[in-house]
């Protein structure tokens, strides 16, 4: 299903103009929400299976958001090809434990935050990309709000065949999608190898706090502890209350070190797992009734 209606989109690199605002609503037959949503997220990856997207770079995170930066194949309109767009974004992204849904969402930035990929760039303004997966009667529903200004120039004003070349962008994008879902179930159910997951992902979907501390690593956390309990032996054990290891548990990057595709493999990825047992114990044996 695909709603539309016209309204203003632009910003201060792109001149405001009347646009498609579509809205759709599709189903992935069999998926979980977490896979439709590893593939929406992995916007590097979407290069590889969106023939539209040709080049994508991640410039960053900043306020819990994260920067993108891409470049897209125009559609040809009236006989005319038009050269690539480049869009500067913010992503955000929450999953909602209640309803087991995913959102995610990417708006332009007001200017570009990175040089261009190419010299006479033509930027595009999105207002509004967002999309998303509920469970479905064990599938997963898909909900898309998108609202482009191509900057096309005076053929802007020419909706109907923007509209027309818009909407079979967006049918070819959630063809797509489904078929790299489904490929990437037939992967993980075959045990099979699995594409790699957007390494910043856990970042998104938990935005690291301003009091947090890039220095602070599960290991030190534990040897912290260690040498606590040493100090306390005998003491009173309400002294450790305010103990340096749960200060610096509290200043942890939890997504970042949970990431394990920053493990590497082998022994290190064992040393890794263990840390990760040993904090859980700690935490736990320290934990209070909420």
């Amino acid at each position: 299903k695909i709603w539309q209606q016209s309204a203003s989109c632009g910003g201060a690199s792109v001149a405001p103009a009347e646009v498609p605002f579509f809205r759709a609503e599709f189903l992935i037959r069999g998926a979980l929400p977490q896979e439709v949503f590893n593939v929406i997220i992995a916007k590097k990856e979407e290069a590889r299976w969106n023939p539209v997207l040709s080049r994508v770079n991640i410039t960053g995170f900043s306020g819990g958001a994260r920067g993108i930066h891409e470049e897209f194949t125009s559609p040809t309109i009236l006989g005319h090809k038009f050269s690539p767009r480049e869009l500067w974004e913010w992503e955000a992204a929450s999953h909602n434990s209640s309803d087991g849904s995913y959102t995610a969402a990417v708006s332009s930035s007001q200017e570009p935050t990175t040089p261009a990929f190419a010299d006479k760039a033509t930027i595009a303004h999105q207002c509004i990309a967002a999309y998303q997966v509920l469970p479905y009667e064990g599938n997963s529903l898909v909900h898309l709000a998108y609202h482009l200004n191509p900057n096309i120039g005076l053929l802007s004003h020419f909706e109907l065949f923007w509209e027309s070349s818009a909407e079979s962008m967006l049918s070819s994008w959630a063809e797509e999608l489904i078929e790299e879902v489904q490929q990437l179930r037939q992967l993980r159910t075959q045990g099979g190898h699995i594409p790699t997951v957007d390494p910043t992902a856990l970042t998104l979907l938990s935005p690291v706090p301003l009091q947090r501390n890039g220095s602070v690593t599960i290991d030190s956390i534990l040897a912290m502890a260690s040498h606590h309990e040493v100090s306390l032996r005998g003491l009173d054990k309400k002294a450790s209350r305010f103990s340096a290891w749960q200060k610096a548990f509290a200043s942890l990057d939890l997504p970042e070190a949970l990431d394990t595709s920053t493990w590497g493999a082998g022994t290190f990825f064992e040393q890794h797992s263990d840390e990760v047992l040993s904090l859980y114990h700690l935490v736990e044996l320290n934990a209070t009734e909420g």
